[in-house]
């Protein structure tokens, strides 16, 4: 019997064209099996889909390590492997031939393939795995969101490293400084510095770091280089030092001139000595409370993502419920030149909703935007109000989906991404969490840039 008359006898392939199967018939390749002879299982891992076509073979399926189908006979002609294929490998089992046996076999490239191009082909595949799909996607998501909270742990380790970093050598340079400030008292003394002249550098130093905050660094480079040229003229002993301190904390040469002008130079030497120490000081506590208020933001996000400590339904604010994503999410949104457009209603209501699975929708929605995006290009994010629902839109400037993936851009385990990057799983799980909220997660229509666009029912 010829191949093409093999394949012909399917009944999996009874819809399609026979361009397709003599294509199909280019593609497998056909094994002999002796009796008792093994196909797969064990350490022969299955890399094809089987169409049995002679003989019968018997099999046992196992679902995360649990036998869940032993013992079955298949007899010719059928199909074995779909799902262990579909599953990349979450579902396994043996098979071994009963008595001679003929086998077609299909590489995994063609046999997606032919789901792609073929949907009666997968809606029958799908339709008779229904319950083992059920059990495996439910798997697939556990696994999804666990690759999902690594990245997300990682990135968060990333994040949280910078501020922690940053307070660590804060503190050294202050506990640095605060010595500096302990040994400033006998020097001010030694040098006759008057308690009037200490408080008008004080106030020239509040009022310097009032003006001077939110300066670029061009106007902190001019001021200093004025500072260092001024003190030098004036021979004060290190005046370069002593510039590029009080030039950072602020103060330009109009605010240091009158205190530094009433004292000699050596008493000069002590005074500026206190004040760029005084200023230091200043700058290291405005840092570490910097550093502190970034942690803080960061576990913060944290918690409104997990919502660890909420009721399993509450009354979400979906732009907080965004931007908190966009936190645990800002590894991602910090490579390459990613731009964030946000256009945000005011007035939007709140959505009543079980928030960490909003988070999950909002999730796989910006990551999928991200990688279409590949770190160069602008993601936009929109909330109004439309009636009685709020609207949410998840956008991005990328490639955008070709035109016939469209249509089953919501199909489990159907993904445009390159092999072994995506499951295919992330947006069929966001839809069904979406319509479990009595919403709608739509793709919208047009070529171009992409956009997804959630509704949700308002409180």
């Amino acid at each position: 019997m010829s191949t093409l008359a093999d394949l012909r006898a399917q009944p999996l392939l009874a819809g399609v064209s026979d361009e397709r199967l003599a294509r199909l018939a280019g593609q497998v390749t056909e094994r002999a099996l002796a009796d008792d002879e093994l196909l797969y299982g064990d350490d022969v891992r299955l890399g094809a889909f089987v169409l049995l076509v002679e003989g019968r073979l018997s099999t046992a399926a196992a679902l995360d390590g649990q036998v869940i189908d032993a013992g079955f006979e298949h007899a010719a002609p059928t199909y074995l492997g779909a799902i262990q294929l579909l599953s990349d490998g979450l579902q396994t089992g043996v098979a071994r031939a009963v008595g001679p046996a003929r086998v077609l076999l299909l590489g995994a490239e063609d046999f997606f393939e032919l789901l792609r191009c073929e949907p009666g082909v997968a809606r029958t595949i799908i339709a008779r795995f229904a319950p083992v799909f059920a059990k495996l996607e439910g798997k697939r998501a556990e696994q999804e969101k666990l690759v999902a909270l690594g990245g997300l742990a990682a990135g968060l380790a990333h994040e949280l490293n910078n501020p922690a970093a940053s307070a660590a050598r804060g503190a050294a340079a202050l506990a640095e400084t605060l010595g500096a400030l302990e040994d400033a008292p006998r020097a001010l003394a030694a040098a006759g510095v008057t308690p009037d002249v200490l408080a008008e550098a004080r106030a020239a130093l509040d009022a310097a770091i009032a003006v001077g905050a939110g300066e670029d660094a061009l106007a902190a480079a001019d001021r200093e280089e004025a500072l260092g040229a001024w003190l030098d003229g004036h021979g004060v002993p290190d005046a370069w030092d002593a510039a590029a301190t009080l030039a950072e904390a602020g103060l330009p040469v109009e605010a240091v001139a009158p205190v530094v002008g009433a004292v000699e130079p050596a008493a000069a030497a002590a005074l500026l000595g206190w004040l760029a120490a005084a200023a230091r000081a200043r700058a290291g506590v405005a840092g570490l409370r910097e550093d502190a208020r970034r942690i803080s933001e960061l576990v913060q996000a944290v918690k409104d993502y997990s919502r660890l400590d909420r009721a399993p339904e509450e009354d979400v604010d979906v732009r907080a419920a965004l931007e908190s994503t966009l936190t645990m999410l800002g590894h991602r949104v910090k490579q390459g030149t990613v731009r964030v457009v946000r256009e945000y209603d005011a007035e939007l209501p709140r959505v009543p909703a079980r928030a960490s699975e909003l988070n999950q929708v909002f999730t796989n929605l910006v990551v999928n935007a991200l990688d279409a995006i590949d770190g160069d290009g602008t993601l936009t994010l929109r909330t109004r109000r439309d009636g009685d629902a709020v609207i949410v839109e998840v956008g991005d400037s990328g490639a955008g989906v070709p035109a016939d993936a469209r249509r089953r851009i919501f199909e489990p385990f159907f993904t445009t991404k390159a092999v072994g990057v995506g499951t295919g799983l992330g947006l069929d799980i966001s839809h069904r969490i979406v319509r479990g909220h009595g919403g709608t997660l739509v793709l919208c229509d047009g070529p171009g840039p992409t956009t997804f666009r959630v509704r949700l029912p308002a409180r």
